[in-house]
């Protein structure tokens, strides 16, 4: 299939997925809500998903290093956005197990490789959004309200705050640390097991696996 015919199916496609959400919908409403966007914001919004989706594409290339074929910038860029349309089109996300066959086909890395990828930014994703989590429960404004926990009144201000220190934060860290050391993580529990192996009696070494 040639450039030229690609980008025909993807208009069609757009149209066609386009025309199937717009089904239902009174078209005055739709027409009024078109005419009341803003050029700039629509600008705006679009170059910082632009900037975004450059970035997630080089991170990729980058977790991607070392454990496969290394592929170009614009391999990656188009993984991505083929995973993130899956993603938008399939329940319960879903779309996330197409990027390792996506990474596979278009650039070469094994499939598990692709998988150690995924959830690798899954990790650094899920550390962000819980450090971001606790900034807001430590600086936001909270409402002066009050729950009981047993027989005491406990203030829900305290309640989040304490929860954003005690358990997000130990979370993150964690979530962060998992995600810049798994693989010296993984190689120390693989050592382990085969030292575990080498030293049990004879009859547990059938049943442990060989590293």
């Amino acid at each position: 299939m040639t450039g030229r015919q690609r980008a025909l199916l993807g208009v069609i496609v757009g149209v066609t997925l386009a025309v199937v959400a717009a089904v239902g919908v009174p078209m005055n409403t739709l027409a009024d809500s078109i005419r009341g966007v803003r050029p700039e914001a629509v600008l705006g919004v679009s170059a910082i998903f632009l900037t975004q989706q450059a970035l997630r594409a080089a991170r990729q290339r980058l977790l991607a290093e070392g454990l496969g074929p290394r592929g170009s910038f614009a391999e990656h860029h188009a993984v991505l956005c083929m995973s993130f349309f899956f993603i938008n089109t399939l329940p319960a996300r879903l779309g996330e197990l197409a990027r390792p066959w996506l990474l596979q086909r278009r650039v070469g890395l094994p499939i598990g490789a692709g998988v150690a990828v995924v959830l690798t930014e899954r990790l650094f994703d899920l550390s962000a959004a819980l450090i971001m989590l606790q900034l807001a429960l430590v600086s936001a404004p909270m409402p002066e309200a009050t729950i009981s926990l047993g027989d005491r009144e406990v203030s829900l201000a305290s309640l989040a705050r304490g929860l954003a220190l005690t358990v997000l934060l130990p979370a993150s860290l964690g979530a962060l640390a998992l995600g810049l050391t798994g693989e010296r993580l993984v190689g120390l529990g693989l050592r382990g097991l085969g030292a575990a192996r080498r030293r049990a009696p004879d009859h547990l070494k059938t049943v442990l696996p060989t590293c």
